[in-house]
């Protein structure tokens, strides 16, 4: 067989499930299985903003751009890795609204930072020297895990194991048993990665954060199961 034609089955087969789960016609029951692991996080991932305003376009770029350059320096020294990056720089007129009137106030320049750190202990360094810069907050601040895919497969099968002991125990209470698998499908449950650390427009503040409390990310998934009931005659 072709490989285009390998590609088309299995686009094919990875959609059958959906339509199968309603039309399963033999005697079934069906499950959803839910585990969540819970890690301590051993990497934060950070969004920052910088964002200048000025009466002159020309003026407020160049401020700008020297802004991030130092900041951007900044971060490398104290150790931020080859992840940082720059992304939706843009400038534009500033408008704000007075007395329910829309007043053009100069121009404004904003670039977003993102980077990651796994060593902790430079928690305190990053947010002292940041707060020393003009136009920095933090938008921010998520937990995650270097292995995070890891426990999320762990999570999944220990979520499958738990449909299929839930139906064992349903089928066993009216007298039948489960045969093989007619269904397995994974649920979205959309917290299973992250824990997020501070609110939105946080801005950095001169205190003691010497020490970091990162708490547990829940890693939770979850499965929806259908097994083949059999039933002694």
């Amino acid at each position: 067989m072709k490989k285009g034609h390998i590609l088309f089955s299995l686009v094919i087969f990875l959609f059958i499930p959906a339509a199968y789960a309603e039309d399963i016609e033999l005697p079934h029951v069906t499950v959803f299985g839910t585990a969540v692991t819970k890690v301590v996080p051993d990497k934060m991932l950070w969004n920052v903003r910088v964002m200048n305003k000025g009466q002159l376009l020309e003026g407020v770029t160049k401020k700008h751009l020297d802004i991030v350059r130092d900041v951007t320096i900044f971060l490398k020294e104290t150790g931020i890795g080859e992840d940082l990056q720059t992304s939706r720089m843009e400038f534009g007129e500033n408008w704000e609204y007075r007395d329910r009137t829309r007043v053009k106030e100069g121009y404004y320049a904003h670039t977003f930072i993102t980077f990651s750190m796994t060593d902790f202990n430079i928690y305190k360094d990053l947010w002292l020297g940041l707060s020393r810069f003009d136009s920095v907050s933090v938008l921010n601040v998520n937990y995650d895990h270097t292995e995070r895919i890891r426990y999320q497969n762990e999570t999944r099968v220990k979520a499958l194991l738990a449909a299929k002991e839930k139906a064992e125990i349903l089928a066993k209470s009216i007298g039948s048993r489960i045969a093989e698998p007619l269904l397995i499908e994974e649920e979205w449950t959309g917290d299973d990665v992250e824990f997020k650390a501070n609110v939105a427009e946080a801005r950095f503040a001169e205190a003691d954060t010497s020490s970091v409390s990162p708490g547990l990310i829940p890693i939770r998934m979850r499965v929806k199961a259908a097994f083949r009931l059999v039933t002694p005659e």
